[in-house]
């Protein structure tokens, strides 16, 4: 859309994903749609989704589902990556639901498809399109269901189109530490150390509870 106010949903969607804080203000806030793309409209909604799911209502996590389903239909944004981040976006918010019902195979196939969806979305600057990396989410869920070589394989997907980021970073460390690659846990630790070094307590407080 090319106004500032474009980058609001990004934002809020990057803050409440990134640091987990699902009962900040920032759930709070309203993000007007109106003349935003596709890709930022389900940047919103997949963190409104995502911050329901974490704190419990389920049914306001499937109404952002449906909500970003419709106003992709719906919005007049045609540009191929912009569209493309969006259905990335609902296909990894349907994983999660589904995971959170139950269904780990359908979900672990939902973020299969969005990983391989992702590994095509053109690089552009400015902020990333899909707040949380596919691969990253397939790690975390892996990790989650006791399959950490499998996991470490995906936060080394990851980390080669999002090199250096700190929440694949601090997945691999853990997920190489279970699976006793202990050599990939230690340099994995040692990046994090050097991404922290001037970091707030808390995410050394995260790293040091790290396997």
């Amino acid at each position: 859309s090319g106004n500032r106010g474009s980058y609001l949903p990004l934002m809020r969607a990057a803050f409440l994903t990134n640091t987990q804080q699902w009962s900040s203000d920032a759930v709070k806030i309203a993000v007007d749609p109106k003349g935003l793309l596709s890709s930022q409209v389900a940047a919103d909604l997949f963190a409104t989704g995502l911050s329901a799911l974490r704190t419990g209502d389920r049914a306001r996590a499937a109404r952002a589902l449906a909500d970003m389903r419709s106003r992709r239909a719906g919005n007049s944004d045609t540009y191929p990556p912009s569209v493309q981040a969006a259905v990335i976006q609902e296909q990894e918010l349907d994983a999660l639901i589904r995971l959170d019902q139950g269904d780990t195979q359908a979900a672990l196939r939902l973020l299969e498809a969005a990983a391989a969806n992702e590994d095509t979305v053109t690089f552009e600057y400015g902020p990333p399109d899909v707040v949380k990396p596919s691969p990253e989410m397939l790690g975390e869920v892996l990790l989650g269901l006791e399959r950490p070589r499998e996991a470490q394989r995906a936060f080394e997907r990851a980390l080669a189109r999002n090199p250096g980021r700190s929440a694949a970073l601090l997945g691999l460390a853990r997920a190489a530490a279970r699976a006793g690659d202990r050599k990939t846990a230690d340099a994995a630790h040692a990046q994090l150390r050097a991404n922290w070094a001037k970091a707030d307590p808390e995410p050394l407080a995260t790293l040091s509870r790290a396997p």
